[in-house]
């Protein structure tokens, strides 16, 4: 399986400039991703546009939940003095949601 000829293979010595050990100590590495089975490695990788969705997709996620984070502590801070609960709520959920 692991043909020490084959081109997808490098040789790795670890004692490499430290003693003159035989070649028979080399190890085969494989230079390519592994993977547990064959059909991971036919199996093509994101296109250009998927990863273009993808990472806009996140990083408009991230920005509304920074947002959101960010907000909901400046409604907490500019919470006044003898507010109900309810006026609380609303004011950071307001301010989350504008931030967000």
């Amino acid at each position: 399986m692991n043909d020490p000829n084959d081109h997808k293979y490098r040789k790795y010595h670890p004692y490499q400039g430290l003693y003159d050990v035989p070649a028979q100590n080399l190890y085969s590495l494989p230079t390519s991703p592994e993977f547990l089975f064959d059909e991971e490695a036919l199996h093509q990788r994101r296109s250009w546009s998927e990863s273009l969705q993808y990472y806009t997709g996140t990083g408009y996620l991230a920005g509304a939940l920074l947002g959101g984070a960010k907000g909901s502590i400046e409604g907490i801070r500019a919470a006044e003095p003898g507010e109900t609960v309810k006026l609380r709520v609303n004011r950071v959920l307001n301010s989350g949601g504008h931030m967000g």
